[in-house]
């Protein structure tokens, strides 16, 4: 228990954030009902706190740290949402079928890093930033 009693918060639980279909909203599903999901760590966990030190000492070993671009930053954010994903059910909008592709944390760079999955990393992110999940 900390020192400080009840102003200390667990931050090591997993949460469950369903994926909303982008246009409309509404949770994906598989053909028989299962809602699609992510689910992972937040913000404040150990796993976030240790990639986020992760990205900064890359920082701090770059040779010209004055060559820091926008494209490493997003590549750096994507880093950190795959580090804190733990898991997945990937369901296609248009069919309901499940995409089998496991979760590894290549994949979820790969996954965060495409372009046109901008509006899941997006709400993947929001997921995470919001203490409220965890």
């Amino acid at each position: 228990m900390s020192k400080f009693g009840g102003l200390a918060r667990e931050t090591d639980k997993i949460g469950r954030m369903p994926i909303r279909d982008s246009v409309t909203g509404q949770p994906i599903r598989t053909i028989d009902g299962r809602e699609a999901y992510i689910e992972g760590y937040g913000s404040d966990s150990t796993t976030a706190v240790k990639a986020r030190r992760t990205i900064t000492d890359g920082r701090l070993r770059m040779r010209n740290r004055n060559k820091l671009t926008s494209e490493r930053l997003e590549t750096e954010g994507n880093e950190m949402l795959a580090a804190l994903t733990t898991g997945w059910l990937l369901v296609d909008p248009t069919n309901g079928s499940v995409i089998e592709v496991p979760h590894s944390l290549a994949n979820a760079l790969d996954l965060f890093g495409a372009p046109e999955m901008a509006w899941l990393r997006e709400q993947w992110d929001e997921f995470t930033s919001d203490r409220a999940n965890f």
